[in-house]
């Protein structure tokens, strides 16, 4: 409701049809956007953002209600019979006289399959996960503002900078209004978000694909197929996406980043009756900058290549029939022509930035291996100049299974090559990852680590679903036996390759197969359930000291305070070393006061630490945290630490103050 209603109804009063599930997402949080704000501009309470949402909500449905006839005196509608060239061919709409049914069973079937079986193995809560780290920044706006009950900071640049508080502060929000534990609410979040998630692949799948010459079946197969392969390969290393990220700030952004360039599109073919929709690119845009920058560059990075596509693609020998023009009057231009104004637009801006960045900023000395690879190794002409090492993390998102679906796509590119989207998102490595000038200018800004996720712009589920059903079509309208090899084949190696396989010849080592199963009991939170049922007991909030992975979950599941960041022992995360001048009597005088966990209960070997590399194998292992000198040190000052509770191998103290 808080996220789809407001924008619906914006949308229903504005008399815009098109795209309402993503706009609706999108516009529904710029005015969550602008409740926040408010409030901290305000410096005001929690319970004033709850009286906007519903003002909000009430707001736009009155809107709806006396909407008149035209809500935008400025456009007009003109219907002209006669023939011009376009530069594009106009895409079939996604409904025709026939009964969408279809079209709603096709997304429904995958879609209800994938959350059944999500509502089965439940969440991704695999210690250490990135999870808990997300949780953890729920917990702590929970505690400061609903606990505590601290009013929103005054510093509006402080919100504004803040990327990551607009999504953390929804959970503890809903938390608080249903009197409900932040953590609780991770099981419905999950589902929910998978849903909306799935939801707008297979709506961006139906749009991006009725480009393709399919049959109307063959279509809705493809589109299905691509939440199919979204789900089982979209992700990094063996972790799937759709898992592992599901209360990541980047998750339903990634669904704006998509809607986005939906309409942007439409703006360009004139397929948009309305100029207002440039209005909602804009909103996406300082939303996305708001909730992630990362989909925001991957927005960029398509409206720079998709303003290529429609400004080189020559104009075909056949004029085509008009569609109608919405002429802007104060501009005296037609949506279409705007469009290709703005394609010039965005290539003079790309130009400009790559000008006064490679003018006005220092050259990046530091390269960090395997990250990159410098092309001189290749080309010594080309020095300081370096690319995305292909090998390395842009593998593990591909994977092999990418790979073949690439060769699939080369095999078969006239008929992909008419989407401009799929056509420019495969096509999105040669203008980021693999060109010079685009890693240059990135790393003016950034470090090199996060530089791979650019390949999180190619739709490989989407090539994959095209080309499935592309080759089931040939299956079933082939009638020799022998034509029939080559789509068998495809088929079988595009299923196969998901799977993990260790096999002479095929090793699929980054399955995300691995991170769609069950966690074993042993490497999640339960395993310490009675020690964090005893924290949240305790009245009022501490702060904790103790080993970076009970730390971790600590700061997750209970209100009290523990400084360390994710499970590292980071000296720049605040982590106290408590194994450091134990031979002092006074080594915890500054903890006085604090709770500190001495947790001896090992967790289980993580095989999906082992294959991913991403976390050893035996993190959970957490006596190593704990010296022998430290429990020596116990023992010698037993009456500066007070046993609050004790069990299986994990014990709690508070430290006091040295008796006189």
């Amino acid at each position: 409701m808080h996220f789809f209603a407001p924008g619906y109804w914006v949308l229903r009063g504005l008399r815009c049809h098109r795209h309402r599930f993503f706009l609706s997402l999108s516009l529904s949080y710029a005015l969550h956007h602008v409740g926040l704000a408010i409030c901290h501009a305000l410096n005001g309470p929690p319970m004033l953002f709850t009286l906007w949402s519903a003002a909000v909500i009430l707001a736009s449905g009155l809107f709806v209600v006396l909407s008149g006839q035209s809500l935008v005196p400025y456009l007009r509608t003109t219907s002209n019979h006669t023939t011009i060239p376009v530069s594009v061919p106009q895409p079939r709409p996604l409904t025709n006289k026939q009964s969408s049914h279809d079209l709603w069973l096709a997304g429904a079937v995958p879609i209800g399959l994938i959350l059944f079986y999500l509502s089965y193995i439940g969440p991704y809560l695999e210690v250490p996960a990135d999870i808990w780290a997300h949780l953890g920044s729920m917990q702590e706006l929970f505690n400061q503002y609903f606990i505590e009950e601290q009013p929103m900071d005054g510093q509006l640049t402080h919100f504004v900078n803040n990327q990551k508080g607009l999504w953390y502060f929804t959970l503890p929000w809903l938390a608080d209004l249903l009197n409900a534990r932040v953590e609780l609410l991770i099981q419905p979040l999950s589902l929910i978000n998978s849903a909306i998630f799935l939801t707008g692949i297979y709506l961006f799948s139906l749009h991006v694909l009725k480009d393709l010459a399919f049959e109307r079946r063959y279509w809705l197969l493809a589109s299905a197929l691509s939440v199919g392969f979204c789900f089982l390969h979209f992700g990094v290393n063996i972790f799937s996406y759709i898992r592992y990220y599901v209360a990541a700030p980047a998750f339903l952004n990634y669904l704006i980043f998509l809607g986005t360039i939906l309409i942007f599109c439409d703006v360009i073919r004139g397929q948009l009756k309305s100029p207002l929709y440039l209005l909602f690119v804009s909103i996406n845009l300082v939303s996305m900058l708001f909730i992630h920058l990362q989909e925001l560059l991957f927005t960029g990075v398509m409206l720079i290549g998709l303003s290529l596509y429609f400004l080189l693609r020559p104009l075909p020998i056949q004029p085509q029939p008009m569609l109608s023009e919405i002429e802007i009057r104060p501009l005296g231009l037609t949506v279409i022509a705007l469009g290709r104004a703005l394609c010039w637009v965005i290539l003079g801006a790309t130009v400009l930035s790559l000008t006064i960045s490679f003018l006005a900023l220092d050259w990046v000395a530091e390269r960090k291996y395997p990250f990159l690879i410098p092309l001189s190794s290749t080309l010594p002409v080309l020095k300081q100049l370096y690319v995305s090492n292909p090998t390395f993390q842009p593998y593990h998102a591909v994977t092999v299974w990418g790979v073949v679906v690439y060769l699939l796509c080369l095999l078969r590119f006239r008929f992909l090559a008419v989407s401009p989207i799929l056509l420019i998102g495969m096509l999105s490595p040669v203008i980021t990852l693999f060109n010079p000038l685009f890693v240059e200018f990135f790393l003016r800004f950034s470090t090199p680590e996060p530089f791979w996720r650019f390949i999180y712009v190619v739709p490989l589920y989407l090539a994959g679903g095209a080309i499935s059903a592309h080759l089931l079509q040939d299956l079933v309208q082939t009638q020799s036996l022998t034509r029939r090899i080559a789509p068998v084949g495809g088929i079988v190696i595009l299923l196969v390759l998901l799977m993990p396989l260790s096999i002479p010849g095929i090793q699929t080592h980054y399955s995300r197969a691995h991170t769609l199963q069950k966690v074993l009991p042993d490497n999640t939170s339960e395993h310490w359930n009675d020690l964090f049922i005893y924290l949240r007991s305790l009245p009022a909030r501490r702060r904790v000291l103790t080993d970076p992975v009970t730390g971790y979950l600590t700061r997750g599941l209970t209100p009290h305070d523990y400084s360390g960041i994710k499970y590292e022992d980071f000296p720049w995360g605040d982590y106290k070393n408590f194994n450091e001048n134990l031979e002092q009597d006074d080594a915890f005088d500054r903890y006085i006061g604090w709770l500190f966990i001495v947790n001896q209960r090992e967790g289980g070997l993580s095989e999906n630490g082992r294959l991913s590399n991403h976390w050893p194998a035996d993190k959970l292992k957490i006596k190593q945290y704990y010296s022998d000198d430290l429990f020596h040190h116990l023992k010698r000052n037993r009456d500066r630490f007070h046993i609050l509770w004790q069990a299986n191998n994990v014990t709690v103290y508070e430290i006091i103050e040295r008796p006189l």
